[in-house]
């Protein structure tokens, strides 16, 4: 009952965390919500070497208490992207992106991507600001030519108790070598293990899921 008390807890704090901070001798309320954001790319140019968005993922922690799934990870946008640029390496086995993927209807253009990712990421209220949790995250900032805060950045490849130290060097690891340490199971093996809910995303015969990894 402890144990279930305090992963309750803990699961509330990553959802949301709320502060007051004084300003001219007035609180004010700010609401702290965590999402995590991972982006699947394609190669473009010679040999495929430059990167471009394939599909993009955003996910949460639920945590409406009325639902019996509460606490469980809830998809609030996840989206494949219709190509700016002549693709020349679709990186299936890594990407999961096949050709089909990005002809199919339901593709979105960038520009409608990046705007809904944008909307998502710095909501309007002044009372909330969102932290925004990922893997090596510059990635995804480039592909989607979109930065947020750094304070409000809390990035897995940087931070310095999950990096490996060579001599005096630190060097980041796999997300990948992280979930089996620290939480005990693997991801990217083609089936994703972690239950979602609100999701209409369906996983790939071969490569990594982006829902998985932001997850």
């Amino acid at each position: 009952a402890l144990i279930e008390l305090l992963l309750s807890l803990f699961l509330k704090f990553l959802s949301s965390t709320q502060i007051e901070c004084s300003n001219d001798d007035k609180k004010i309320s700010k609401l702290y919500r965590f999402v995590a954001i991972d982006c699947e790319m394609v190669g473009v140019g010679r040999r495929g070497l430059n990167s471009m968005l394939a599909r993009c993922s955003i996910v949460t922690l639920d945590m409406d208490q009325k639902r019996e799934d509460s606490g469980r990870i809830k998809v609030l946008y996840d989206v494949y992207v219709k190509p700016t640029k002549t693709i020349t390496d679709y990186r299936t086995q890594w990407s999961g992106v096949t050709k089909e993927h990005l002809d199919n209807d339901n593709a979105v253009d960038f520009s409608a991507c990046r705007s809904n990712v944008r909307r998502l990421l710095n909501p309007v209220e002044d009372s909330v600001e969102v932290i925004l949790v990922g893997h090596a995250l510059i990635n995804d900032f480039q592909v989607l030519k979109y930065f947020h805060s750094s304070s409000l950045i809390r990035d897995t490849a940087r931070f310095r108790p999950f990096m490996r130290q060579v001599r005096k060097r630190m060097y980041p690891r796999k997300l990948s070598s992280l979930c089996e340490e620290h939480l005990g199971f693997s991801i990217q093996k083609n089936d994703c293990k972690i239950e979602v809910i609100s999701s209409s995303f369906s996983e790939h015969e071969t490569g990594h899921s982006s829902v998985e990894d932001a997850a």
